[in-house]
């Protein structure tokens, strides 16, 4: 992945160099087209001609390449301006063409050559004054088409009209290197300037760049070994043509040596091909070591991967071990539930009923402190045996299958209360269920839940009359929270991390009977749901037990 987002960078940053390589030759043909219409303004001929040869730009001509470029210009800024301002200029430009073609065509002469400015001079019999070259009208016409495509899905046309003006802008360019004059000067006895000529290549070219990125000149701005070999051989093919034949140029200009000629020819061939073999292995020496590099990566990360694989083997097997090991805890705590029933049960109730029968058979033989040890011996034979089928229910708890589906815990609450109200009739406790409260779970797990957390709101409300009991829930960020709230006897916060400990007991037993197994079933249902339980109170004010019922074991 970071591999891939630091080509993404590379690509776009190689496209945003393109782009202003772009710009820079659009601004450059704009000052040149800007330096030619100042020379008409001006009537400086040297601005005119820039200094290169005899023959000047037409006023028009250069009017149409000031078109061109600042519409390019204005479309790689993406302003408001842009969207209608380029295009715009950008159809004036073809207009100016079409127009003057129209008129090498058709032999009318529809005055626009000198509708702005006139022609002082027209040395060179070339046609009507002021008319620019019928190949500058022709490149007008197809370069301005082409911006107007520029910024549409029509990119490719748009970049095909620009290879074609590079391409007649480029043999004109020949021509006055090499000499034939019908290279540069089509039909008509019209002639195309050279510096027109260099200056409408810059601005094809920049019309190739500012949208590099789609189209046919895509694979050039690719950041990848074609893109590259692209980029070194397409300027190297295209300039160093034209730098040998500006040898040949300047040899005629100068009046150099024919065998200096062919040396200077000669060094430059040596030095291009050269220059462009460097580059290319260079790449190509790039590209191996990235090609070494990633090779390096995969292979470490299947090396990675084949350890992650073996761990994860591991783990499995461990896992299993595990599991089996589980299964023979469980099987043993099965074989220990089993004799606790049985083989411990029975010497309490032997314990319980030899008790009683003492006491019903010799209790008159007895004296009151006798008969005052054999009741406590059968209270605590009696507790032990309600300790031991708390045990056996916490742990078949632990162990059960669970069936989960809606519980209306209100309905639940009202019934168990019932239950309640019959074990101790004489007490007078005001109970407040809120209705509608409904939750997903075990109905039979839920139930036992709210049996023990109403059975100690009714226990430790003893000794409040009336006694008061609430059950409702409140919603929180993380769900619905439920409750079961009392006026009782409270507790001290202090010890509230003991409360749900198995044994763990708060109050004496004189007190409040029981074994201290309720709220430990209660946790352990409760998670046995996704949730969790806790408890607030202050003691001899009473006390809130909540819980909530989140995803059970096994579900999603």
């Amino acid at each position: 992945m970071a591999n891939q987002v630091a080509n993404a960078e590379d690509g776009s940053g190689l496209e945003d160099s393109l782009r202003k390589a772009a710009r820079a030759g659009a601004a450059i043909a704009l000052a040149i087209g800007v330096a030619i219409v100042a020379g008409w303004l001006l009537r400086l001929d040297w601005l005119k001609t820039l200094g290169v040869g005899q023959r000047p730009a037409k006023f028009n001509a250069a009017i149409g390449l000031v078109l061109l470029n600042a519409s390019l210009l204005l479309q790689m800024t993406r302003g408001r301006l842009a969207r209608f301002a380029a295009p715009a200029l950008a159809a004036t430009a073809a207009l100016l063409g079409a127009v003057t073609l129209v008129e090498y065509l058709s032999g009318v002469d529809l005055r626009i050559d000198q509708a702005l400015i006139r022609d002082p001079v027209f040395a060179l019999p070339e046609g009507a004054p002021g008319r620019m070259a019928a190949n500058v009208a022709l490149l007008l016409l197809l370069l301005g088409l082409g911006l107007l495509w520029l910024p549409t899905r029509r990119v490719g046309l748009s970049q095909v009209l620009a290879m074609g003006g590079l391409l007649m802008a480029l043999v004109a360019i020949m021509g006055y290197l090499h000499g034939p004059e019908s290279y540069f000067a089509l039909a008509f006895h019209t002639a195309l300037s050279i510096h027109m000529a260099c200056a409408l290549a810059v601005t094809s070219s920049a019309m190739l760049l500012a949208r590099s990125e789609a189209g046919w000149v895509a694979p050039f701005s690719r950041r990848n070994a074609g893109g590259a070999l692209l980029r070194r051989l397409v300027p190297a093919a295209t300039l160093a043509p034209v730098g040998f034949d500006l040898v040949g140029y300047l040899e005629g200009e100068l009046g150099v040596a024919e065998q200096t000629y062919l040396a200077l020819d000669g060094l430059l061939t040596i030095v291009a091909l050269g220059v462009i073999a460097i580059l290319s292995a260079r790449m190509v020496e790039r590209g191996e070591k990235a090609l070494r590099a990633s090779e390096a990566r995969y292979r470490q990360l299947f090396e990675n991967l084949q350890a992650a694989e073996l761990r994860v083997r591991q783990l499995n097997e461990s896992l299993a071990q595990r599991a089996g090991e589980l299964t023979v805890a469980n099987k043993e705590l099965e074989a220990f539930s089993y004799s606790v029933s049985h083989d411990l049960r029975a010497p309490l109730r032997s314990i319980d009923g030899f008790s009683q029968a003492l006491l019903e058979d010799q209790g008159d033989r007895l004296d009151a402190q006798g008969r005052e040890h054999l009741g406590r011996v059968r209270k605590a034979s009696q507790r032990m045996a309600h300790l031991i089928d708390d045990l056996l229910n916490l742990s078949r708890l632990s162990r059960a299958p669970m069936v989960r589906s809606q519980v209306d815990l209100s309905a639940l609450a009202r019934e168990l209360i019932e239950d309640l109200r019959h074990q101790f009739p004489d007490r007078r406790v005001e109970v407040h269920v809120e209705p509608g409260v409904v939750a997903e779970g075990d109905v039979r797990l839920l139930r036992v839940v709210l049996e023990n957390l109403l059975g100690n709101a009714f226990k430790f409300t003893a000794h409040r009359d009336p006694g008061e009991i609430w059950f409702g829930q409140v919603a929180s960020a993380s769900g619905r929270q439920f409750f079961v709230r009392d006026n009782g006897a409270g507790f001290n916060m202090a010890y509230v991390g003991k409360l749900f400990a198995p044994f763990q007991r708060l109050h004496k037993v004189e007190e409040f009977s029981g074994t201290g197994i309720g709220l430990a079933t209660v946790q352990r249902i409760v998670q046995r749901h996704g949730g969790r339980a806790w408890a607030e109170g202050i003691e001899g004010k009473g006390a809130t037990f909540w819980f909530t019922v989140g995803t059970p074991e096994g579900g999603q």
